[in-house]
């Protein structure tokens, strides 16, 4: 259902927050981390991704990339 909305609104860039939202548009994806903060480019446009802030929260070792993302 997704990929048929985002064929209608054909936005300008698509902005995922964590893996399974980006996977979900990018199958071939392996890790979210190579990607994070670049703009790929896909048969739906322009794709942004990030973390997902809860995933960013869940440890002191991510603590400091939720605080340079958000």
């Amino acid at each position: 259902m997704l990929k048929y909305e985002i064929e209608i609104i054909k936005p300008e860039i698509i902005v995922t927050l964590g893996f399974s939202a980006l996977k979900g548009l990018i199958p071939e994806i392996k890790s979210i981390s190579e990607f994070r903060g670049k703009i790929l480019n896909s048969k739906y446009g322009k794709i942004f991704s990030t973390f997902h802030p809860s995933y960013s929260m869940t440890s002191l070792k991510n603590k400091e990339i939720f605080q340079t993302v958000y």
